[in-house]
């Protein structure tokens, strides 16, 4: 399963044109257990973005780089689309070892060739951009070090809601939506109560 992460119907942003783009994984980011409506069941969902230096955008007066996301099921089985994109994109399989237990942080910083499609979305009816597959860079393209911060997020951490807060809002809301969040959060709250907060009471 490969999904855009943006949304067209909110985004102001010109679609890219369809082609092939050298590009550099900048951040890999957990969504936790989200709810997949074709599937009709929770499945733990992860992002990753891209940097593409040679496509530009003005973000509040500043040149920027296009990044651009997609969102994978977190498994590596026969059939998922995610194992299909990393091996596609490291020119090999994984081996046994790996497959039972690659750790994703290992993409973050490497290069690769991007091939987006133009698609039309089926609410709005507005065209927009999305990673039709990922493959390894090509002999002779030299992709410029990343302008975007390089980092990994993990809900597993201690202080993954801490962290949280620095993610732009559009993947906070992401996160948010997903049953790992409520989750954290609840157990959050309930550690955060005093006493007398307790439906109980004192004794």
């Amino acid at each position: 399963m490969l999904t855009v992460s943006a949304k067209p119907s909110g985004s102001n942003v010109a679609p890219l044109e369809a082609g092939t783009y050298p590009a550099r994984c900048v951040q890999v980011i957990d969504l936790g257990d989200q709810m997949n409506e074709l599937a009709g069941r929770l499945q733990h969902q992860v992002m990753i973005l891209w940097e593409i230096p040679t496509e530009r955008l003005e973000i509040n007066g500043e040149d920027k780089p296009r990044v651009m996301s997609a969102t994978y099921t977190a498994s590596l089985s026969d059939k998922a689309k995610l194992r299909s994109v990393l091996e596609s994109w490291r020119g090999k399989q994984f081996t046994d070892e790996e497959l039972a237990g690659f750790d994703l942080a290992k993409i973050l910083d490497t290069t690769c060739m991007l091939t987006v499609v133009s698609k039309t979305s089926k609410t709005s009816g507005k065209e927009y951009s999305a990673i039709g597959s990922v493959s390894k860079l090509m002999k002779g393209y030299v992709v410029p070090p990343a302008e975007t911060t390089i980092f990994a997020f993990d809900l597993e951490d201690e202080d993954a809601l801490d962290k949280l807060e620095a993610l732009p809002e559009w993947i906070q809301s992401r996160i948010k939506e997903g049953e790992t969040y409520k989750a954290l959060e609840q157990d959050r709250q309930f550690q955060n109560m005093s006493v007398d907060d307790l439906p109980f009471g004192k004794d």
